[in-house]
């Protein structure tokens, strides 16, 4: 016999309109009934996922992102590669709730659908995907900016996510790791085959720090990018990598 530890069970949030500019939070509660509730991913609307960007997620007061920063909300886009993103297990007194952000001049409607498993518990969080947001960027045409991200948790990255406007419109000039102590001298950075076009366009596999590929609370990265559009326009991505702790 099958039982609900076994069986994925998908639920949806409440669809709800998200005004321009405003960043509402919209809410969870899972059958108490079947006990915690542990999610596995997390599928937006593809329609409305290239217009907003994720600004928490959070299992109670525990927010499940790597680091304060926002991420695009197209990472959880069917259209996009999926990650083993790691969940914190809701259990039956908590709710699993989500802010987004409308970057648009009209509103938009948020769709969203939770795949997981009750009474499901992995064995420890190292293995499993998370993601580290780099914020929403506003950059002027030809100009390059340095955005710099700080990991809440211990990380090895592997992949970095571009919504594919930002990809069309961004050059990615340098990934590098630097310590909190010495922002001046990097220690290890990213390959620049794996920061070209084509391979950023084909999911961003492969984003590594060479050769010490591991990220922590004492790290930076530091991501270089540049418009090469004749417009102002959002920077906005994520690296995707391995817990490790």
């Amino acid at each position: 016999m099958t039982t609900p530890a076994e069986t994925p069970l998908t639920y949806e949030f409440m669809a709800g309109v998200v005004p321009p500019s405003s960043s509402p939070t919209f809410t969870l509660r899972f059958p108490h009934e079947l006990g915690p509730f542990r999610p596995t991913s997390l599928n937006i609307d593809a329609d409305v996922a290239a217009h907003l960007t994720i600004e928490t997620i959070q299992v109670g007061a525990n927010e499940q992102l790597a680091s304060p920063s926002c991420v695009p909300a197209s990472l959880f886009s069917p259209q996009h590669v999926e990650d083993d993103l790691y969940f914190d297990l809701v259990p039956s007194s908590r709710i699993l709730s989500i802010t987004v952000r409308n970057h648009l001049k009209e509103p938009k409607t948020f769709r969203c659908e939770v795949t997981g498993r009750h009474n499901f518990d992995r064995i420890g969080q190292a293995g499993h995907g998370c993601a580290l947001g780099l914020g929403w960027n506003i950059v002027e045409p030809g100009k390059t900016i340095v955005l710099r991200v700080q990991p809440q948790l211990v990380l090895a990255p592997n992949r970095l996510h571009l919504p594919a406007e930002v990809l069309e419109h961004f050059t990615i000039c340098s990934a590098e790791k630097h310590s909190t102590s010495n922002l001046k001298s990097s220690t290890d950075a990213v390959s620049p085959e794996k920061l070209a076009k084509e391979n950023l366009a084909a999911g961003g596999r492969g984003f590594c720090l060479e050769p010490n590929v591991v990220l922590s609370p004492s790290h930076y990265l530091t991501i270089v990018v540049t418009n090469d559009s004749g417009s102002s326009r959002p920077f906005t991505g994520a690296v995707v990598g391995k817990l490790l702790a």
